[in-house]
């Protein structure tokens, strides 16, 4: 197996009651692709996966510490910054993927401060408002400052 979360199971696949059932928060959809990065066989294509999907994919994968999905999935949940940049930026803040928090809080700095006060946690929400207060800081001092020519007389 490929998960430290099983990784000290050994010979206990054996169950003590045959009618034991197990409940896990994942979907079924979200289980069946995380168990094929756990086994010896081809590798799901992500970019044909659903987003609501993917997205439970990618915490599933942290949470149980699936190392060889982990890295996949971070690459994907990049590539849907654009297109899902709230939900980026609550995956990276949860997995502390420092470079994926500012890029993805940057990708919304066009959704109005009372949306993303709906949207994100208020520590999240905090760091964000100081993140666009200095994007906006640094636009209006570009803006204002005078363009000094050699030409200029």
């Amino acid at each position: 197996m490929h998960s430290q979360v099983f990784a000290d199971a050994g010979g206990s696949t054996v169950g003590t009651v045959d009618d034991e059932i197990v409940s896990l928060s994942e979907t079924s959809k979200v289980l069946e692709l995380m168990l094929q990065y756990m086994y010896l066989q081809p590798q799901p294509d992500l970019r044909e996966v659903e987003w609501e999907v993917m997205k439970e994919l990618a915490e599933a994968v942290e949470k149980y510490e699936i190392f060889a999905a982990m890295g996949v999935c971070n690459q994907r949940m990049r590539e849907c910054l654009a297109e899902h940049p709230v939900d980026v930026l609550l995956y990276a803040s949860r997995h502390k993927y420092t470079d994926m928090m500012n890029e993805s809080a940057e990708a919304t700095l066009n959704i109005p401060p009372y949306t993303m006060l709906s949207c994100v946690p208020p520590d999240i929400f905090a760091a964000w408002v100081r993140c666009s207060a200095r994007l906006l800081s640094a636009l209006r001092y570009a803006h204002d400052k005078p363009i000094l020519s050699p030409f200029q007389d």
